[in-house]
């Protein structure tokens, strides 16, 4: 069973004109596959998350395709996707502490999608929910069942929202930006965690980062975005080891995890130069092209076409050779 993205657009509606927020995205996720998409704030990645659960910004203009299971959810009306939203396709959303009702209990939050898909009694979602929370790392789980969102930590919540996502056992588990608010101790325990239960349940896992470094280490393939548009993807392992794009080669050499070396004394963090173009009025070349130091005229002009540099690794850059050349991990 596959998920497929087809050459998919969204356009959000501003006051300043039409905004290409996603231009012709394709990928696919298989049964127990894990992908990431990596990328800058504004690139894409959540909006790409959205449009496969069926929950865009109102007035948003979608193309392409989302296929699963043999049918297209960019066709379905609003009461199918919502049968599937939740018990076949889930996601653990960036920001737990607006995400979860405050005014709810932990407990009723997580029973909810078990009865709304009629998968439990009152009774025995309660139940359930209790067992999630438990498995998911949540200490003393029979008091915090019946706790509200603002009576835990934020570590606490982010759990809390992967046992709302994992209760009516998905096929697909959307994970967008799951540990952006949590210090770097806490990261590990819930990424460790995601991947594990995505493993254990057989689940396809679809990662959504703007750390390239934090992301490498949980998935089996990444999938680069920048301004809307894929740039590079392949397994992970063959990408790390050849990362062709002059922007995915500076996202990796951002990471601030790479702001130390051998002594651990800190060294100054390498910025892209630039700035991110404006989705307005971006012209059909590589979005890339005025922050690039390998751009060449037809840059600017014409979106570069993929190009394999492997069976399973993908660059859209028609400098792709010169860069991967000097490319040092």
């Amino acid at each position: 069973m596959t998920l497929a993205v087809e050459n998919l657009s969204v356009t959000l509606a501003t006051a300043r004109g039409p905004l290409a927020a996603v231009r012709g995205l394709s990928f696919t996720l298989g049964r127990g596959e894990s992908l990431g998409i990596v990328g800058e704030s504004g690139c894409g990645k959540t909006m790409t998350a959205l449009a496969i659960m069926g929950l865009l910004p109102e007035g948003a203009e979608v193309g392409g395709r989302i296929v699963w299971d043999g049918q297209d959810l960019l066709s379905l009306a609003d009461d199918a996707m919502g049968r599937l939203r939740g018990r076949r396709l889930a996601m653990v959303f960036q920001e737990p502490m607006t995400a979860l009702n405050p005014v709810q209990t932990i407990g009723d939050q997580i029973a909810e999608a078990l009865l709304v898909h009629d998968l439990a009694d009152r009774v025995g979602a309660m139940r359930e929910a209790v067992a999630l929370l438990e498995r998911v790392g949540i200490a003393d789980p029979e008091r915090r069942v019946r706790g509200y969102p603002h009576q835990l930590s934020g570590g606490q919540r982010q759990r809390a929202m992967i046992a709302m996502a994992l209760a009516c056992k998905p096929d697909v588990l959307i994970a967008d930006e799951p540990t952006s608010a949590l210090d770097v101790t806490v990261q590990q325990q819930i990424l460790g965690l995601i991947r594990s239960l995505a493993a254990e349940r057989g689940m396809a896992m679809l990662l959504i980062s703007h750390d390239l470094a934090v992301v490498a280490g949980n998935v089996a393939r990444l999938l680069v975005m920048y301004a809307g548009r894929g740039v590079e993807w392949g397994e992970t392992a063959q990408m790390f080891g050849a990362l062709a794009h002059p922007y995915a080669q500076g996202l990796f050499r951002s990471a601030p995890a790479r702001a130390l070396t051998a002594t651990t004394r800190p060294r100054r963090l390498p910025t892209i130069a630039g700035q991110v173009p404006d989705l307005v009025t971006l012209g059909e070349g590589c979005p890339f092209a005025e922050r690039c130091d390998l751009v060449e005229e037809p840059c600017r002009s014409r979106m570069p076409e993929w190009q394999a540099l492997a069976p399973e690794h993908r660059v859209a850059c028609r400098r792709a050779e010169e860069s991967l050349r000097r490319w040092k991990p």
